[in-house]
């Protein structure tokens, strides 16, 4: 009986051990198999977790493959070491594997063999690799530490201290420290180091880790350029251009951006094409010039790229050639060269060269190198929303930009807000936020600003009117050879503001204005002549108007025929003359003839059409014309017979419009 029970008690004990058994197999081979299947999924991190776990590992090939692979791609591609014993460790399970499964050993474990003997693996090497990943993503504090760890295993190694002084450089209070970065570099630069010397020279010159010393900063520049460092040729080259620290020597200055530049330093390139093409310490030589620029360019220099559409698309040291100025531009526009959006913008814009005019491409370019700070676009932005060139006229974009053009102090966004609250047109006229934006511009002379000053005063606006303060300023600018201020003088001297009145001085400066560029002066003259009645001199400078191609000449040519006067009255004349002129005065003489029916058939509607989008572009005008051709007005003296019709035409016009005529 008692022998019985003891047998029966040890066949529970050995079925108990087998169910323990077969539960730990079951077990073993689920972790297997969620690390194979998280290995699958190339999340070796996990799969490793997984393998790891096993205890059996190290006696099946398929655990131990699994987990070499697991870890070996967890390290290469993570690089998520926290010691350089989990290399060792992993070289240690492949030696396992190779010396102790499979006859013909598997590929990829003779592969990850292979590759743990390189010298990525190496200690020093998976240490600064581990720098460099943290230095990249600006992660100084464990930069630091990884580099720290290269340098205590090759103290003689000067790559590592070099980092580790970079890091002590860097702006990042857990990290910065100039005088430990300051005794590395001179440490360094003292053994010949041409880096640490180029760095000490920057940290002697700004005074960083030491009292400032530029002196001594050169004297390391120097050393370090005399070594071969690229960088510190660069700095030296600049000084001599700049006659900052050395004396100016562009000669010198050649010289070592030459030395720079042979070795391929793109700015040196970039600084030798330049003295090339202006002839700085070197012979002018354009050729030599444009390939500096093209190797800068080819090394990605986004300001080579836009000189070289520059002079592409001037004809400045190389054939006119807009197809690769365009190229030029749109490279260093991609890469954010504000000058190649500017130059983009404005080609679009103006529509020159042969390209077609595109608003919306110009908005565009104009916009993006806005954004990027440039300050011509903001002012054009500015501009075209403020007057509608070429965008919808937009109050809140007009000041946006302007102010943010003024905020970088442009004198030119400055005078542009002044004029604009000068004219009410836009937003509310205010003379004293248009005297405010003015004041800088005017203290700082510049001229369109002091001839925007000289009108407040001959006007009042702002000031008390005082025209002949008004005259003389207006005067001094024009002695400079400013147009626009000589072609205001002859208004003065017409009008006799501020001044006694001088018709042939008027004439005479209002020539200088149309010798200067500003044709529309022909009209003036002409109406000058028309007023004194001279007539035949009137049609001479209506012609040199016509000839330059101001289309006001043409609109006043067909008025004359209009109204029959020194010329026979022809109205298909007149019609043809207003037809061919762009300008707001031919628009309404147009629309008065096919509402009258004059040289053409009666067409109500068509000059409806005709005025309501003048009224909507320029209703001022509209308002000034009634008041010229109502009696005591200049065109009802000139112009009687026009005169009439015209306001038949303005009576119909204000019901149709509700133009509030006075």
């Amino acid at each position: 009986m008692n022998k019985l029970l003891v047998y029966l008690c040890i066949c529970f004990l050995l079925i108990g051990f087998s169910h323990q058994g077969s539960a730990q197999k079951v077990n073993q081979r689920t972790l297997y198999l969620q690390a194979h299947t998280a290995f699958e999924n190339r999340d070796y991190t996990t799969a490793f977790q997984y393998i790891s776990q096993l205890k059996r590992v190290y006696k099946n090939e398929d655990y131990l493959r699994l987990k070499i692979l697991s870890h070996f791609n967890m390290v290469n591609l993570q690089f998520n070491l926290t010691d350089y014993q989990t290399i060792v460790s992993l070289k240690e399970d492949v030696d396992y594997y190779l010396n102790n499964f499979s006859i013909a050993p598997d590929d990829e474990i003779k592969t990850i063999s292979s590759r743990l003997e390189g010298p990525a693996f190496e200690p020093f090497n998976a240490y600064m690799t581990k720098g460099n990943q943290r230095y990249h993503f600006k992660d100084y504090k464990n930069a630091l530490m990884w580099f720290e760890k290269a340098d205590s295993i090759q103290p003689e190694n000067t790559i590592a201290k070099l980092f580790i002084a970079r890091i002590y450089r860097q702006d990042d209070e857990e990290v910065k420290d100039y005088e430990k970065s300051f005794a590395l570099y001179k440490g360094l630069a003292e053994q010949g180091n041409a880096e640490a010397q180029n760095n000490l020279a920057w940290m002697y010159t700004n005074g960083k880790g030491v009292d400032a010393n530029p002196e001594k900063g050169i004297e390391w520049n120097l050393k370090a350029a005399e070594e071969g460092n690229l960088n510190a040729q660069y700095i030296i080259a600049t000084h001599y251009v700049k006659g900052e620290y050395l004396p100016k020597n562009d000669s010198l200055a050649f010289h070592w951006h030459q030395q720079a530049a042979l070795r391929g330093y793109q700015f040196s390139q970039l600084e030798l094409a330049d003295m090339y093409y202006h002839g700085a310490g070197v012979e002018t030589n354009q050729i030599a010039a444009v390939e500096w620029y093209n190797k800068a360019a080819d090394l990605g220099n986004l300001r080579a790229k836009y000189i070289l559409g520059w002079i592409y698309e001037n004809g400045r040291g190389a054939d006119q050639d807009m197809d690769l100025a365009m190229q030029w531009y749109e490279q260093a526009a991609e890469g954010g060269n504000t000058g190649a959006l500017y130059a983009l913008a404005r080609i679009y814009d103006c529509g020159t060269y042969g390209i077609n005019k595109n608003d919306q491409l110009a908005e565009t370019f104009y916009i993006k190198a806005a954004e990027l700070g440039h300050l011509e676009s903001q002012n054009q932005l500015g501009v075209k929303y403020a007057f509608g060139n070429g965008v919808e006229n937009d109050k809140d974009q007009a000041l946006y930009w302007l102010e943010k053009a003024a905020d970088q102090g442009s004198n030119m966004a400055l005078n542009n807000l002044a004029t604009i609250y000068l004219m009410g047109d836009l937003v509310e006229k205010d003379e004293e936020k248009a005297k405010y934006y003015i004041q800088k511009p005017v203290q700082e002379q510049y001229e369109p600003a002091l001839l925007n000053n000289a009108l407040m005063y001959a006007q009042g606006t702002g000031y008390e009117k005082d025209e002949i303060k008004a005259f003389h300023l207006i005067k001094a600018l024009a002695d400079q050879d400013n147009a626009r201020a000589i072609y205001r003088l002859a208004f003065f001297y017409e009008k006799g503001t501020g001044t006694a009145q001088n018709t042939v001085k008027a004439k005479t400066y209002f020539e200088k204005a149309a010798a200067l560029g500003n044709p529309v002066a022909y009209i003036n003259i002409s109406q000058i002549y028309e007023k004194q009645g001279n007539m035949e001199m009137a049609k001479v400078y209506l012609q040199k108007g016509i000839d330059q191609g101001v289309s006001g000449a043409k609109h006043l040519y067909g008025r004359m025929y209009y109204e029959g006067k020194s010329v026979k009255q022809s109205y298909k004349e007149a019609l043809r003359w207003n037809n061919s002129s762009g300008c707001a005065g031919g628009i309404f003489d147009r629309a008065l003839q096919h509402y009258h029916g004059k040289g053409t058939a009666p067409d109500t509607d068509k000059a409806l059409k005709l005025v309501k989008e003048l009224i909507e572009t320029n209703e001022n005008f509209v308002k000034e014309l009634y008041s010229n051709v109502s009696e005591g007005g200049e065109i009802h003296t000139l112009y009687p017979n026009y005169a009439v019709d015209a306001l038949a035409f303005f009576t119909f016009l204000n019901e149709e419009f509700d133009l509030d005529l006075e």
